[in-house]
């Protein structure tokens, strides 16, 4: 059964309905940092070779063992985190009416949920 396909058809078939309900969902956002391990890194920012397996990951920190290591981990890009607010975005993409309860930042709305807490 294809149930990705199913959910998109009921979605569809209900859509009228759906835009009338309201959500609530909350507590757990935060920033997904996606990283690259660096293997060489041949010059400033994003000029590196990086290692492609988390195998190569472990085999380098296996040869460090009872040395002393470098192991640079480079952020490609932040995004939206945590089960709420993935959770409240598919909603509001379904069309409910959806409001989030919870940390989204520290004094200020950190950037990555901007227009998240914009449209909660």
């Amino acid at each position: 059964m294809d149930h990705k396909a199913l959910t998109l058809e009921q979605l569809s078939k209900h859509a009228s309905k759906v835009s009338q309900k309201n959500a609530l969902v909350g507590f757990d956002g935060f920033v997904d940092r996606i990283t690259s391990v660096v293997d060489q890194r041949f010059g400033q920012g994003d000029k590196f070779e990086r290692m492609e397996t988390i195998e190569v990951f472990g085999n380098r920190i296996l040869a460090a063992a009872g040395q002393s290591a470098n192991i640079e981990l480079y952020i490609n890009y932040e995004k939206l985190g945590g089960n709420g607010p993935i959770m409240a975005n598919a909603l509001l993409n379904a069309g409910l009416i959806t409001r989030y309860v919870g940390a989204l930042g520290e004094a200020t709305i950190h950037p990555v949920f901007e227009e998240f807490a914009a449209n909660t």
